[in-house]
């Protein structure tokens, strides 16, 4: 799979529209629309900021789509690299976070 197909793949299971990732990365929607059609690539920091609106690492982006299945999902992984920054004050109050969130 190629850049732009990918960008498309993961913006439509985010249900975003071309307009709104371009809004949420901080980029033009006619420089979106370049990448998705393949009439330009993207640099690295244009596609780092769409990665970012998406919820995903570079990293995460250029993991091929049978190693995505037995990783955890971009959501989990970002969640869980923000957690390796934090003191263990900060784990327990995010901890505390989430026991009220799954008691709804």
């Amino acid at each position: 799979m190629n850049i732009s197909d990918k960008i498309i793949q993961l913006r439509k299971r985010k249900g975003y529209s071309t307009n709104k990732l371009a809004k949420l990365a901080d980029i033009g929607q006619s420089t979106l629309r370049e990448v998705e059609i393949g009439k330009k690539q993207p640099t690295i920091y244009t596609l780092e900021k769409v990665c970012t609106a998406l919820g995903i690492t570079l990293a995460e982006f250029f993991t091929p789509a049978d190693e995505e299945t037995n990783s955890l999902s971009p959501g989990v992984s970002r969640i869980l690299d923000s957690v390796k920054k934090m003191n263990q004050d900060e784990i327990i109050v995010i901890q505390q976070l989430l026991d009220i969130i799954n008691k709804k």
